[in-house]
């Protein structure tokens, strides 16, 4: 059985769009539930052998474009540095302090076998979050119907 694990921050606008995919799929009957904060997918990887999470994404696009990510893509955006080539930019992907590679980093730091072997991300993608709001965009509501599809497509392959 496939978790489906929609991230965001109910009083961040666009960056609340993983919880409104996460509802909409438990309404339709998926085994999906909503998490405050990346952290707390950390625990969630070990409930499945393939989780599929939901996820605001910053920087690969314009507001309300969905997509897939794999493993190796989140452990490249923990990997990457910033445009001076120093720092780390683990938030490349992520809109929270935690990226979902670093959370997937360490489930499986902690968890070892127990942590899911198969992990994809669905991304809405969002402007930068720049003040509190409950209210989606419009590009990103628009693109909620396509993110519900694409999630319940991971969950059933």
């Amino acid at each position: 059985m496939t978790l489906i694990v929609g991230i965001g921050n109910a009083y961040a606008g666009d960056d609340s769009v993983g919880l409104v995919v996460a509802e909409r799929l438990c309404a339709a009957g998926f085994d999906a539930v909503a998490a405050p904060d990346v952290s707390a997918i950390v625990t969630l990887l070990t409930a499945s052998d393939r989780v599929v999470v939901v996820d605001a994404v910053v920087g690969r696009g314009s507001a309300g474009r969905v997509v897939e990510l794999c493993e190796q893509d989140l452990i490249g955006a923990c990997d990457s540095h910033s445009a001076d080539g120093t720092r780390p930019n683990a938030r490349r992907v992520s809109s929270h302090g935690m990226g979902i590679g670093q959370a997937l980093a360490l489930a499986r730091a902690l968890g070892g076998n127990t942590c899911a072997r198969d992990v994809r991300v669905v991304g809405i993608t969002i402007e930068p979050p720049r003040a509190a709001g409950a209210a989606l965009s419009a590009p990103v509501a628009a693109a909620v119907d396509e993110a519900v599809a694409v999630a319940q497509r991971l969950a059933r392959d």
